[in-house]
């Protein structure tokens, strides 16, 4: 069976040369996430537990999932709209146990947006595509100068003037 989307492309791998928890290359005790950005600019990545990341024995503990779910859709807001922002609401709804045993599937993308405020909803599934947990969140856009600046930092200088993410993924 296809695990990954037919029609995706990978983000660069210097958009993960940097100490993030969730994404970055440079944190021995992160997640180690990568991001396939799909045709309408949602994203997906696949994830396979560690036994670090359980709670109760072989169960994946429900931080570790929310932390899944938050970065996805990070990374939804910056691949569909080309802003970073932070997170101001987040719902999250567990409906199946999740062992250390499952490959995940955790895929984002932007609803709404409105202003400041972006509305993105968030899955994680198994390969089997049972749905084990749903997500709803508000983010708010961070002010231009402080995305530019944070762009810069963790070395995704392609933002564009329009704040779309038409050209992220040209290195040049």
């Amino acid at each position: 069976m296809e695990t990954r989307p037919q029609n995706t492309n990978q983000f660069p791998d210097s958009f993960y040369n940097q100490v993030c928890f969730a994404c970055g290359i440079h944190n021995d005790a992160g997640l180690g996430m990568k991001f396939n950005r799909l045709d309408d600019g949602s994203v997906q990545s696949l994830y396979d537990p560690r036994v670090e990341d359980q709670g109760f024995p072989s169960i994946v503990h429900g931080g570790i999932l929310a932390s899944l779910i938050d970065e996805a859709m990070a990374w939804a807001l910056w691949s569909q709209l080309g802003v970073l922002g932070v997170t101001a609401k987040l719902e999250i709804k567990y409906r199946s146990r999740v062992t250390t045993d499952d490959a995940l599937m955790v895929s984002a993308s932007v609803s709404k947006h409105t202003g400041r405020r972006v509305n993105v909803n968030a899955d994680i599934r198994s390969i089997k595509k049972e749905l084990l947990v749903e997500s709803e969140a508000l983010y708010l856009k961070l002010p231009v100068d402080e995305q530019e600046n944070l762009a810069r930092q963790i070395g995704w200088n392609h933002m564009n003037d329009d704040r779309h993410a038409s050209s992220f993924l040209d290195t040049n």
